[in-house]
């Protein structure tokens, strides 16, 4: 059985994703509720998951710390993101003492949190989250296919940047502490032009594979969160991970008394095919995926970069093939750092630290161990983005 502790790290993540990929029949048993100690922990989990959920075999089974007759106790695990998109993959879903759930059943608990997302009703979200507002697509979950605040109401065409910087803002005011709040419009602006440049792109990318097959169950979605990291904690969060490692420990505050820091956290996910695959496909180099290929990493790490490069995209027809280098540029000029999970690579761009930057390769880097990757991560479903923006960090770093 793989089971999640309720506080994990990025470092527990990839040991998740060994464990899966060692006996992809396993069980997963899940937490009710998640500490925010991973950096984009929910997002990571959700990855986990539509990765276990894809391999899983009829018979494989959801475990959850409920109580399999009391609504009430399922409703703890279902009005969250991660038990959500938990209940919507698992072919199978049992309680503590095993006693089986019904889908339909379960996901009933969660209408609350389900129409709070819809209408986009971020106070309302905050009563299940203190410091995270979830916006997730489940596009064969009918009232959760659209959430109104990323997409036009009964339309499949995204919001534009202006509503994405109203988002954002009325997010951050419903989340983040008074004391620091996201009153910048530069930084508005900038944060809700990578939100919308990265969500597009996961609209294109995740309701089908790499030779276009709709999935059965496809996913994506927005995670907007509010980071207050002690000073002392700052090294320790980013879980062995030493390019971030660095990143926290050359981090000063805009004010020498602060004992925190503050971020914003945006992490945009979805369950498609991964940037290397689409972008390979795209090319003609594969044609049964990378994992059926003699695709080594060095071909799939460029192709990675050759995403984020200005020109680069991996959507169909004419496009300007920007919005991914536009992130990389809002995380530099902010003074942040940018995490990429998909497929065998997890990569790491940290801004305003010596020796992690170069125009070559983009500043993408292995988010382990730092330079140039050389050896294959345990695979993830889909692309997980993460981005964390300081709010009280000294601006001359």
């Amino acid at each position: 059985m793989l089971s999640v502790e309720k506080s994990f790290s990025l470092g527990n993540f990839e040991a998740y994703l060994d464990d899966l990929w060692a006996n992809t029949g396993q069980e997963l048993r899940l937490p009710n509720s998640l500490k925010a100690d991973a950096i984009g922990g929910q997002a990571s989990l959700l990855q986990l998951i539509i990765t276990w959920a894809r391999r899983a075999s009829d018979d494989t089974r959801l475990r959850i710390y409920a109580d399999g007759n009391d609504d009430e106790s399922i409703g703890h695990f279902s009005r969250t993101a991660v038990g959500l998109v938990a209940l919507n993959f698992a072919r199978s879903i049992r309680g503590y003492e095993g006693v089986a759930i019904e889908r339909s059943r379960a996901m009933e608990t969660a209408l609350p949190f389900v129409e709070a997302m819809h209408f986009g009703h971020l106070r309302d979200l905050r009563a299940f989250s203190k410091t995270t507002i979830p916006l997730i697509c489940i596009d064969n979950a009918k009232r959760l296919a659209r959430p109104n605040r990323l997409y036009s109401p009964n339309s499949d065409q995204v919001r534009s940047r202006r509503d994405f910087a109203d988002l954002l803002h009325a997010a951050g005011n419903a989340i983040i502490p008074r004391s620091r709040p996201i009153s910048d419009p530069r930084l508005i602006g900038a944060a809700a032009s990578l939100m919308y440049e990265a969500f597009l792109n996961t609209h294109e990318h995740a309701q089908a594979d790499g030779a276009g097959n709709v999935y059965r169950r496809s996913v994506r979605g927005v995670l907007i969160g509010s980071r207050y990291i002690k000073r002392d904690k700052l090294v320790p969060s980013a879980s062995g991970h030493r390019p971030i490692e660095d990143y926290f420990q050359a981090w000063r505050p805009d004010h020498p008394a602060a004992e925190h820091a503050q971020f914003v956290e945006l992490s945009i996910f979805d369950s498609g095919a991964g940037l290397a695959e689409t972008w390979l496909r795209k090319k003609e180099r594969v044609s049964t995926g990378i994992l059926g290929s003699q695709i080594s990493v060095d071909e799939e790490f460029e192709a990675v970069l050759a995403c984020f490069r200005k020109g680069g995209t991996t959507k169909g027809g004419e496009t300007s093939g920007n919005g991914l280098f536009r992130i990389m540029r809002v995380v530099s000029e902010n003074g942040g750092f940018i995490r990429v999970r998909s497929g065998r690579l997890s990569l790491v761009r940290v801004a305003g630290v010596p020796g992690h930057h170069s125009e070559i390769d983009e500043g993408l880097e292995d988010s382990i161990g730092g330079g140039r990757p050389n050896q294959p991560r345990a695979w993830a479903d889909g692309t997980l983005i993460t981005v964390m923006l300081p709010l009280n960090r000294e601006r001359n770093q």
